[in-house]
């Protein structure tokens, strides 16, 4: 299965060209990429043992971007994505990610033009999955 394959990926270099190659694919026109990507990087988030700290900047970005995709697969996986990131982290990791955050949520909110960002707005899930972050940050975080 895929999923063991890339869950067998434990070592910086493995993760770096992993990761790196999963979020270019989620930035592909083709939606059944975007999806399988999205699938991916949600199964490696989720239950890898590695640790991918070094990595959460880049993967959070890109998972937040993707929450304006137009599909619903890709919306859901990459959704499911963050949380599990989430829900991994400590407090010190949740504070460091805190402006990236931000920065990232303005971003597609700004692409959305006004509208609200699909992916906040799955049934049941809404903006759950970055809470943590955002508690920590308004919990312990710069006044700014």
């Amino acid at each position: 299965r895929s999923s063991d394959l890339i869950l067998s990926v434990e070592d910086e270099a493995g993760q770096r060209i992993v990761i790196e190659d999963l979020l270019e694919a989620t930035r592909s026109s083709e939606v059944g990429l975007r999806q399988s990507a999205a699938t991916i990087l949600n199964i490696y988030c989720a239950k890898t043992k590695a640790d991918y700290t070094t990595h959460l900047r880049s993967l959070l970005s890109g998972l937040i971007r993707l929450l304006n995709d137009t599909n619903e697969v890709v919306l859901n996986e990459s959704w499911d994505a963050i949380n599990a990131i989430t829900k991994k982290l400590d407090a010190a990791n949740q504070l460091a990610l805190i402006e990236d955050l931000h920065r990232d949520i303005r971003m597609v909110g700004n692409e959305v033009k006004g509208e609200h960002v699909p992916g906040f707005c799955i049934p049941k899930k809404g903006v759950t999955s970055i809470l943590p972050i955002l508690r920590e940050g308004v919990l312990t975080g710069n006044p700014e």
